[in-house]
Order: C-alpha cells, then sequence, then structure tokens
C-alpha cells in the first residue's frame, strides 16, 4: 500500500468516539502521535540474493562416467572372470572418479555462480533504483502531510472536519474556521485557527426549545431558560475550540500548539454597523489536549484554564475580549 493510499485508508475508517453536551456537540479524539510515526515511509533495498552451489555429484552421474572407463579398461575376455575383474576396477577406482567428478562440479558451478551473481548484481542496481524513487516521492507526500503547505493544510482541515461533522453528528454553531500559518523570526510555523459562530441571540433563535419524554411516551417541549440557553451557548463554542484543534491536530503533526480565536459579526447597537468581536484567544498545546479525557471533558472550564484571552462568568456569561497574536519569536 503506498503512502496516499494509507492516507486515504486513515481518513476513511477513522472511528470517532466522542463527548456529547447539552446541543449534541461532539468533539473527536485525538490521533496518537504513533500514528503519524507509522505514516513515515521506509526504504526498501534489495540485496543479491545467495547462490546455492551443488557439492553432491548426481549418482547417474557416476555410473555414466564408470561405465565409460569399465570399457575402455575392463576386457569381456574372457568372460568368465569379467564380472571379477569389473567388480575389482570398481573398487580400486571408485574415489579416484569421484574425486575427478566433484572437480568438474566445482568448475561447473564457479561458471555458474559468477553468471547468477552478475545477474543479482543487475537487478539489485534497478530494483533499489525503482525503491529509491519510490522512497523519494512517498517522502515528499509525508512531508506534505506533517508539514503542508497552507493551501494544503486547509483543504485538509477542511475534509477532515467535514468527516468528522457527518460521522458525529450534533448541532454545530459555528459558520466555519479558517486555518493560517505565520512563520517566526527563525523560520518556526505558527499555526492560527479562527472560528466564526452565531451570536447568542442567533443561537437562542435556532435553539429555543429543549425536549423531553413524557411517562406515556409523548414528546413534550418547553422554552429554555435564559440561563439554559446561555450555558449551551457557552459550552458550543467553547468546545469548537477543542473540535476544531483536534481536527488540525490529526491532519498534522507539526502542530504543537495553536492560537484558537472565537469572533462573531457584532452589530453595534449605537451605530448600526457589523463588527468583529472576539469571544475567546486561547493557545491550545497538543500535548495538553492528548491527555484529556474527552467523555468527561467540561469544555467551559477546560478552556478557561488555557494561556489566552477568555472572559466566561459563573461558566455561561460569555464577555467580548481582545485576541491574541502570536509573537514573532
Amino acid at each position: 500500500m503506498t503512502f496516499s493510499e494509507r492516507i486515504k485508508a486513515f481518513s476513511d475508517i477513522y472511528k470517532q468516539t466522542a463527548s456529547v453536551y447539552h446541543s449534541e456537540l461532539l468533539i473527536p479524539d485525538m490521533v496518537d502521535d504513533s500514528y503519524f510515526e507509522a505514516l513515515k515511509p521506509k526504504q526498501k533495498f534489495y540485496k543479491c540474493r545467495k547462490y546455492i552451489r551443488v557439492t553432491e555429484i548426481k549418482s547417474s552421474s557416476f555410473k555414466k562416467k564408470m561405465k565409460k572407463l569399465i570399457k575402455l579398461n575392463v576386457s569381456r575376455t574372457p568372460f568368465l572372470s569379467y564380472y571379477k575383474r569389473k567388480k575389482n576396477f570398481v573398487f580400486a577406482n571408485e574415489q579416484a572418479v569421484r574425486e575427478e567428478l566433484l572437480q568438474e562440479l566445482s568448475k561447473e558451478e564457479d561458471i555458474r555462480e559468477a553468471e547468477f551473481n552478475k545477474k543479482e548484481e543487475k537487478i539489485e542496481k534497478e530494483k533499489n533504483r525503482e525503491y529509491e524513487e519510490e522512497y523519494k516521492k512517498e517522502f515528499s507526500e509525508y512531508e506534505q502531510f506533517v508539514n503542508p503547505s497552507e493551501k494544503l493544510l486547509d483543504e485538509r482541515f477542511n475534509e477532515y472536519y467535514k468527516k468528522v461533522v457527518k460521522q458525529c453528528g450534533g448541532t454545530v454553531i459555528s459558520s466555519g474556521a479558517v486555518v493560517r500559518i505565520d512563520k517566526s523570526k527563525n523560520n518556526k510555523n505558527l499555526y492560527s485557527i479562527r472560528i466564526l459562530v452565531d451570536t447568542l441571540d442567533q443561537f437562542s433563535t435556532i435553539n429555543p426549545y429543549s425536549f423531553a419524554r413524557t411517562a406515556s411516551g409523548d414528546i413534550s417541549r418547553r422554552l429554555k431558560s435564559n440561563k439554559q440557553i446561555e450555558e449551551e451557548y457557552a459550552q458550543n463554542i467553547c468546545s469548537l475550540a477543542f473540535v476544531y484543534a483536534v481536527c488540525l491536530f490529526n491532519v498534522c503533526l507539526d502542530v504543537k500548539e495553536v492560537l484558537t480565536s472565537c469572533s462573531i459579526d457584532y452589530i453595534n447597537p449605537a451605530n448600526g454597523n457589523k463588527e468583529v468581536r472576539y469571544l475567546y484567544s486561547v493557545i491550545i498545546p497538543r500535548q495538553l489536549v492528548q491527555s484529556f479525557k474527552m467523555e468527561h471533558l467540561n469544555p467551559v472550564i477546560a478552556l478557561m484554564s488555557l494561556e489566552g484571552h477568555v472572559d466566561i462568568r459563573k461558566e455561561r456569561e460569555v464577555h467580548f475580549i481582545e485576541p491574541l497574536q502570536w509573537k514573532n519569536n
């Protein structure tokens, strides 16, 4: 299986186990770093096969040679003593004949071995040239996987995120996310994700009711309280930080941490203008997320524990903040 085929297989069969929140928004699991290591192509080498020499003479060869010598050296007359003389000749010359045949066999094997080794050396050169080209191609693909261009990473990130949403289901309130790669002064990649979400008013309009099954089996609905809506909104937007971060971590090994910022399109009541307002801006480290147990994660508390700017009071009241910027070290 080629590197590209292994990547496709991963994207096709990777199963999500995730956490369920009030609005059924799910966070996918992290892929272990060993998975990326397993994807790293390994160069193959062809080694010449060893020639297996024939070291024993065939019984048919011995009989043929002895028969020829008997014919030349043992007279058939007088006939009555022929078989005795023949037996004595064989006894006297058997060792010498075998040694002669072994010498002939050794010379023949020298020729065969030389021809075999010559062919193997040619095969070795051709095969290793093919393996070298194959390795270079696969390693180039691997480098693009662990350290891709911004365009390729954005494509792969969005493709993977769509699969996560399709597999996990749930109500996703994000209007999308954009991945950006900046360069530090020492040429280190600095990764950022900007998420655009619905406003609290939009969220409350889309999800105004809570549903429950009654004792008779009917479905009842009731309007959510403002507190319930605020709690669900906070859980959702904070969950999205980890959803997008995990998706990015899962498609690019080079990402050790990501600056994740969440914003809304805010209508300023003072002048009616649309403005971008940020709800949080935090740095999410890969190693930290790997240590999280997603099924027990409280995304609001987890997000507030990270380095960055976030102002969520009572675990539900989201206030605007100033976004972070990568320090160009």
